[in-house]
């Protein structure tokens, strides 16, 4: 019982642990990535990325974090879940929480998203 309350804890507390690197920005937003939350299981990977809005969208939210899941094999991605923000880097208060498996997208060429393609599919 100590170990699922510890490892309860350690899940609580990781967003404020996470080492956050730049992968790229487009017209709408900076993207940066957890590489520590890489998590692989054959040619499937989940990854946590944050994306900064340049310009905050209607509801308020500056910022979002979205649990990714790639497909590298097919090169391809979906969003597990993704929730929005009224500060920088997933602070602030807590505008929305979506947990959904989004539908697969094929990852267009030349994007941030082929960018985080090749990052966590070597």
């Amino acid at each position: 019982m100590r170990l699922v309350f510890f490892w309860l804890l350690v899940l609580a507390v990781v967003p404020a642990w996470a080492a956050w690197e730049r992968v790229g920005a487009d017209e709408n937003a900076v993207f940066y990535i957890d590489l520590a939350t890489l998590r692989k299981d054959g040619s499937f990977v989940r990854t946590w990325l944050i994306s900064e809005l340049k310009k905050p969208a209607p509801k308020g939210e500056v910022s979002r974090r979205a649990l990714f899941e790639y497909d590298c094999k097919e090169r391809r991605y979906r969003i597990l879940s993704i929730s929005s923000y009224s500060g920088s880097m997933a602070r602030g208060n807590t505008i929305s929480i979506d947990n959904f498996p989004d539908p697969w997208r094929v990852v267009p060429l030349g994007t941030v998203s082929e960018d985080i393609l090749v990052i966590v599919c070597p």
